[in-house]
């Protein structure tokens, strides 16, 4: 499951006394039987090692984001890439900004676990023995198929940051997972830390999620339809205000029934379900009748 160059990479951090290990989707979307998509390993070394290491390497090495611990290094040929974060705990201030106030690099990779998203984000895996670490319980709920925040509280992880709340319906339309009731329940609850993200981060998010359906083709939950749900979902937890509100004034517009089933605002979460899998025709799709309670 280990890709070469990570495991010639994970030999060379070893060397210098350090621990390396994949995790997020590097280490889920292989148990799925899904392919990798993104290749992020988190050590207890720290960036400016992980820089020099990589340099020794031969590799590219940019300090991507160094003052929370993440380089990126990448091959020569420009043939494979990793982003490399040292073990550390966030500080976020108050409101749901994305961006953490301050972190603290550690030596604890459960630090680092309890700082990430859902469970089935936070399981690691040993580069060079392939052993799984799961702190956070992820090995279970990805085969229960369960969404769970990393916290014991997961208002923690949804308080801290907003994006998380977009991030929830991605993940679990993408995987056709089930969202726990707890994280669900949080998610509503703090929805408006969505007010604190930037336009372009939410953008980045809805644009995933419209094409949620095309990731992995995973089924889901009652056999509904990916992006159907994802809108349903964004509607459930108060999302949408946030990122489209202009669809929330279509709930409760009738249309003629002879033509329609729903409401304006639901016939174009349909609508956009029923479009190609095509981010210009779903968008497309999505705001196509965006003007109509405004002439109604």
């Amino acid at each position: 499951m280990i890709p070469a160059p990570i495991e010639q990479l994970a030999a060379a951090f070893k060397k210098s006394g350090h621990s390396l290990y994949a995790v997020g989707g590097m280490v889920r979307n292989p148990l799925l039987g899904f392919p990798i998509s993104d290749m992020d390993v988190t050590t207890d070394a720290l960036p400016e090692e992980s820089l020099r290491i990589g340099e020794e390497l031969g590799l590219t090495a940019i300090p991507k984001a160094v003052n929370f611990g993440t380089v990126e290094l990448i091959a020569k040929d420009k043939s494979w890439s990793v982003e490399c974060t040292t073990f550390r705990a966030d500080v976020y201030g108050p409101g749901g900004n994305h961006r953490p106030e301050g972190v603290r690099f550690s030596k604890d990779l459960e630090s680092d676990a309890f700082r990430r998203d859902f469970t089935v984000n936070a399981i690691y895996q040993n580069t060079l023995t392939g052993e799984f670490v799961d702190p956070t319980g992820g090995l279970a709920d990805l085969n229960d198929k369960l969404l769970r925040a990393t916290s014991k509280d997961p208002s923690v992880i949804m308080r801290d940051d907003g994006l998380r709340v977009l991030r929830l319906v991605r993940f679990a339309c993408e995987l056709g997972f089930e969202v726990e009731k707890n994280t669900f329940a949080a998610a509503r609850e703090y929805s408006a830390g969505l007010s604190d993200i930037p336009a372009e981060r939410k953008y980045a998010e809805l644009k995933k999620i419209l094409l949620s359906d095309a990731r992995y083709d995973a089924p889901q939950p009652g056999g509904e339809h990916a992006v159907l749900r994802a809108l349903n979902l964004m509607h459930s937890i108060n999302s949408l205000e946030y990122v489209i509100p202009e669809l929330l004034e279509g709930e409760g517009i009738t249309q003629n029934v002879q033509y329609h089933a729903y409401d304006v605002m639901h016939h174009s979460f349909h609508v956009a379900a029923s479009a190609p899998p095509n981010l210009t025709l779903r968008l497309a799709a999505l705001l196509h009748d965006v003007a109509k309670p405004v002439v109604f």
